[in-house]
């Protein structure tokens, strides 16, 4: 068997499968220290079509506590990221449990600081991202999803296994300058949200469980 241990924001999680994960070097940045407790533990375990026949779906998962248990198609495995995998398991669904969630969102760094754009797709997430690191100097870190925390009561920002189809992430934690929630409309201007309003346009960009009453409490706290 295989195993390794990733560590996003400050989240550890160790994931165990029968045979080594599809290489994706974007992750590689994410590993961390076997000796190090994990936060969860995701295990694949291969079966095959005939021995679930009622299950038309290549893959069931399972959980128990802290243990996740995925069980995927035998012919599947090869094929298998890391970011695969959490996706598959719903990892981003447990992040409420920690005061952490994924927020659909293009993350840049600029001068030691989260600057996060949020919105629908489409509206430009990824265009105001790199207008931001042409002309400012800043770095994208992520373009697509960014893992939201709280570190000794300051909110951070960081590089998350959900990618989009830009396909880049970064191993870069940083404190949140600001949240910019982007609209379309004929002019350009900005102004500073109420809480209320804040609140309702970032909840749908933010993944959760949305049938657990436990996380959606957590999600408001």
């Amino acid at each position: 068997p295989s195993i390794k241990q990733y560590t996003f924001g400050d989240l550890t999680f160790r994931v165990e499968t029968p045979i080594p994960l599809r290489e994706d070097a974007r992750f590689e940045a994410f590993s961390s220290d076997l000796a190090e407790s994990p936060d969860y533990v995701l295990t694949v375990r291969a079966f095959r079509p005939d021995q679930h026949p009622e299950n038309a779906w290549p893959v069931i998962t399972e959980r128990n506590g802290r243990d996740i248990t995925v069980y995927m198609r035998t012919e599947l495995l090869s094929e298998i990221t890391v970011a695969n995998l959490f996706i598959t398991a719903r990892v981003a669904d447990l992040l409420p449990e920690h005061g952490a969630c994924l927020l659909h969102a293009s993350y840049v760094l600029h001068e030691g600081q989260a600057i996060l754009f949020s919105a629908p797709s489409g509206t430009g997430k990824s265009t105001q991202a790199h207008f931001w690191e042409q002309e400012r100097g800043s770095t994208v870190v992520n373009e697509d999803r960014v893992m939201l925390h709280k570190k000794n009561g300051t909110y951070m920002a960081s590089g998350a296994w959900a990618t989009g189809s830009a396909r880049l992430t970064a191993n870069i934690t940083a404190p949140i300058r600001a949240i910019i929630l982007l609209g379309q409309g004929a002019e350009n201007r900005g102004e500073r949200c109420r809480p209320s309003q804040a609140l309702t346009r970032l909840m749908p960009q933010c993944s959760y469980d949305e049938t657990d009453g436990k996380s959606v409490d957590r999600m408001f706290s």
